[in-house]
This record gives structure tokens, sequence and C-alpha cells, in this order.
């Protein structure tokens, strides 16, 4: 049993320096606070934890042409560790692995840094990103080389400091009758700075996604098909994960679509459907891998969405 909570001041301004330039400034004060209780079956209650920091961002953007939009940003950022990471003590959901408690984590600080362009014609947008984000005391999951009953043992730890790096690019495209095209790619590399030898694989290494899509005019309804493709990822503690040193390449489908019942006195009301992993792929995403917990095969989902 245990308490997280937060606290938080938050201050920004828009700054036009020029009719093509223009800065968004901000700063955040946070404290957060975590507290363990007692709890049956454990003996000891883990000491709690307070932190707080002061954190900034500023975006800037510089009109090139009235169709293409240069963008720059720098930012300081903060995270505390949640409750399952600090306090969690036992076997993992899926019973492969056993996750001990560390109480003393310390909270994660990264420096972000972005650079990019934005393109907008009639019928056409683009963008393209690349970035760099180095993160001090990272929490990650980690092998300690003992076994609780039976099972090996894990704890998050503070890696010292971890870069990622990488680009992303989006592209729609209007097409006749209500049809829209769209294609998004993205590429990541982690490094440990500190140990290079120890790699840290937790996300994924590249992603392409594919969709088309179709919207009545009316607004009546939508539908769309998407399709994902995630590239190998070798960037992973070798022996870290049952399915090999490389965690494998995947692709899955996925359809959705959704129509307008009604509306009444203002709120209205719409159907969803989703149709995930058509194929019945069996796959994990990249921060489950480690322990393979796969995601769901073919799976429906129905929503009813209220809006006003």
């Amino acid at each position: 049993s245990a308490t997280l909570g937060s606290v938080g001041v938050f201050l920004q301004n828009d700054l036009r320096l020029h009719e093509r330039l223009s800065l968004i400034v901000g700063g955040r004060w946070q404290q957060v606070k975590s507290d363990a209780r007692a709890t049956t079956g454990f003996t000891t209650v883990p000491p709690g934890d307070v932190q707080s920091t002061t954190v900034f961002a500023v975006n800037s953007l510089y009109k090139l042409t009235s169709q293409l939009n240069l963008v720059a940003s720098v930012g300081k950022g903060f995270r505390a560790p949640n409750l399952v990471e600090r306090y969690f003590d036992g076997p993992t959901p899926e019973g492969s692995a056993y996750q001990s408690a560390t109480p003393d984590l310390k909270p994660e600080k990264s420096l972000n840094v972005d650079l990019g362009a934005k393109f907008l014609a009639n019928r056409y947008t683009m963008e393209a990103f690349v970035y760099r984000n180095d993160i001090h005391d990272a929490v990650r999951i980690s092998a300690t080389g003992a076994k609780i009953s039976n099972l090996p043992e894990y704890q998050n730890v503070n890696v010292g400091k971890l870069r990622a790096s990488g680009m992303e690019a989006t592209g729609t495209v209007l097409l006749d009758h209500g049809f829209m095209m769209s294609a998004n790619y993205s590429k990541v590399k982690s490094k440990n700075l500190l140990d290079e030898s120890i790699p840290i694989g937790d996300t994924f290494s590249s992603k392409l996604v594919g969709t088309l899509g179709w919207r009545a005019a009316s607004g009546r309804g939508w539908v769309e098909y998407a399709v994902r493709r995630n590239g190998e990822q070798k960037d992973i503690v070798a022996g870290s994960s049952p399915v090999g040193n490389t965690l494998p390449a995947f692709v899955v489908h996925n359809i959705r679509g959704g129509a307008h019942l009604f509306t009444l006195r203002g709120v209205r009301e719409d159907l969803d459907l989703q149709v995930n992993n058509l194929t019945n792929a069996l796959y994990a995403e990249a921060a489950n891998a480690g322990f393979f917990r796969p995601e769901p095969a073919r799976n429906l989902v129905i929503a009813l969405r209220t809006s006003f």
C-alpha cells in the first residue's frame, strides 16, 4: 500500500519578436512525494521520498515562406519514479521473473533539443524532425543475477546518463471523395554514455506506419485501415530476452471506423469499432519484450463515444 502525490506551478508566455519569428517560453516547479504504508505480508515499511525541481522549455518558430516553417526547441525534463518502479515487490504478472522493490530510486532529469521543418499546402502536409535527449539517472529494469523463489530477480535502477537520438517524418495527402493517405517514419537510437558495453534498447529501433482512410462529407461516418512495421531491435543486453539477442521485426494490421448515431440537445453519440491485429500476429512491443509479454491476438473493441 502506497501513495503518490504531486503539486506544481506552471508559467508560459508567447513572445512575437518579429512578424516571422515567435518564441514560446515556459517554466514549471514541481514537487512529487511518495509514501509506503503498512502492508499485509511485509514486516518493514520502505522509507518515503520527496523530490522537487524546476524545469523550462523554449520553443521557436520562424516563417521561412507562407508554406514552410522552421522550428526548434530546447527543454529540461523531470520524472519522479512511480509507485510500481519504487515499491513493487513480487513475481511479475506473467510469472517469469521476480521484481524487487527499489525505494531509493532517484528521479529522471533530461535535456532535450529538437530541430525541424513543417510544410503546409492545399492538400499536402509534411513535417520532419531530428532530436537528441540526454537523460540523467534514467530508470531502467536490470537483472541482478540472483534468484528469488527460483525466479530470476530484476530491479529498477538508475542509469547514470542515457542518450536517445533520432528522427521522425510525417506526410499526409488529402484525396478526392473524402479519402486520405498518410505515412509516418521514426527511428530511435539509445546509448548508455557511461558504459557503452551495456546497451539500452527499451523502445523500438525503427517504425513505419501507413494509413488509408475515408470520411463522409456529412460527418456521419469514417473508416481507416492502418499497417505498422517495427524493425529489428539489436540494442539489447545479450541473453536478456527469451526470443534471442535480437528482438524480431513485426507487422501489425488494424482496421477501425465509426458512425454518428444521433445528437440530442447538443450531446453527440458515436459508435466506434476497432479490429486489431487482423493477421493474429504473435509479437511484443519493445518495452515488454524483455519478459516477452505478447500483445493480444486478433480482438474487437466496441466503444460508445459521447461528446458535447
